[in-house]
């Protein structure tokens, strides 16, 4: 779907009506995955002779230009609304320097908040880095 102002504000109140509508309202909380390949993708970059990971970088960027004006849509609905980036499993592993299956399992023991997303995960990246802060040991 292509984000513009109408759009936005439609998916919006259908969020609205999903997570706060009469027999909906279980307490359960909406994630809304918003993507950027309308805008950039890192692979066009890398193809072009870009770093991969700059090109990345400035898909998560883009994504931002899709997600903050479905945020203000939902904002001026009443909604608290709070704007993440999630990163996969591997990813994850890369930037702890573990396997994927110690992710897994920290996933699972409720260590690291995940968002279930089909059949895999993704993980907001302000955890990663708050886990790795409260887990640093200074042995100095």
């Amino acid at each position: 779907m292509e984000l513009n102002p109408r759009n936005t504000s439609t998916l919006a109140f259908m969020g609205v009506l999903i997570s706060h509508g009469g027999e909906w309202d279980r307490g359960v909380e909406i994630a809304i995955v918003v993507g950027a390949g309308n805008v950039y993708r890192g692979v066009t970059g890398a193809a072009a002779g870009m770093d991969r990971a700059s090109g990345d970088y400035m898909g998560m960027l883009a994504t931002l230009l899709n997600a903050l004006p479905l945020q203000d849509a939902l904002e001026k609905l009443g909604v608290h609304v709070r704007v993440q980036s999630a990163i996969t499993v591997a990813e994850v592993a890369a930037i702890m320097r573990v396997s994927k299956m110690t992710v897994y399992r920290m996933v699972h023991a409720g260590e690291l908040p995940a968002i279930r997303v089909g059949r895999s995960f993704r993980v907001p990246e302000d955890e990663v880095h708050a886990y790795l802060r409260t887990s640093f040991v200074d042995t100095a």
